[in-house]
């Protein structure tokens, strides 16, 4: 059924299908603008797995994560419209926290114990032992 849709068509059935799942005001809209480019891009031609691959080749000069966003909103369409793309991974690099220094763990241990209430100072809000003063 959905093959014999015109582009507009599907995609505005889609568009209600993403209503109901997506809650996120931002998810939602960074999703229509995307799947809108990706309407844009195909043009008058079915959605197909080559085409998708295609349009998300515009984007491999972006982060990591802006391409896996982007991969993601047209694997569930294209899932949806029951072409999935199975072979096709993005793959995000695992990245470290940011390092902080001992001084900076010292100051919070000491505004932590220090920290007037109503119950005269809480320390339970520190989570460890405190390092030995040097």
């Amino acid at each position: 059924m959905l093959r014999q849709m015109t582009n507009d068509e599907l995609f505005k059935q889609y568009d209600n299908d993403l209503l109901l799942r997506l809650r996120n005001t931002k998810n939602l809209s960074d999703t229509r603008k995307t799947l809108a480019h990706f309407r844009e891009y195909l043009g008058q031609y079915p959605p197909s797995p080559e085409l998708a691959k295609s349009f998300l080749a515009q984007f491999v000069n972006r982060k990591p994560r802006t391409l896996y966003r982007y991969v993601q909103m047209i694997k569930m369409f294209m899932k949806w419209y029951g072409e999935p793309l199975n072979d096709f991974k993005v793959r995000i690099p695992k990245s470290l926290p940011p390092y902080t220094e001992d001084s900076e763990i010292e100051q919070l241990l000491e505004v932590a114990t220090n920290k007037k209430t109503h119950k005269k100072t809480i320390v339970c809000d520190v989570l460890f032992d405190l390092p030995p003063k040097k």
